[in-house]
């Protein structure tokens, strides 16, 4: 079978005399597939399954919970009214006692 010409032979490119023709087949195709190759290949099946499976649990378990995280109820801000009175400077006297210093 022969490839026509683009231009009708005006050019003389890189297809022209090309033809197509299968390669007799001179050896037997082999076994593709040994039984211990399918067992190899359902094995890391399996554990692709397995994988897959647990990786869309925790997909699924990080966005319920995110969600949950963000469409939870506020808790109201803590009173600061007179902050400065619930916090107390230690006294000199029990700043040397822990450091073990003398002023």
């Amino acid at each position: 079978m022969r490839i026509p010409e683009p231009d009708s032979g005006k050019r003389r490119g890189a297809w022209q005399g090309l033809t197509l023709a299968a390669a007799p087949l001179t050896q037997p195709v082999p076994n593709p597939l040994s039984a211990r190759d399918v067992m190899r290949m359902a094995t890391w099946g399996v554990l692709l399954v397995i994988i897959l499976v647990t990786a869309m649990a925790a997909i699924r378990r990080f966005t319920r919970r995110y969600r949950a995280y963000l469409l939870r109820k506020r808790t109201p801000p803590t009173a600061s009214d007179d902050v400065w009175k619930m916090h107390r400077l230690p006294s000199d006297d029990e700043e040397n006692e822990e450091t073990g210093r003398v002023p």
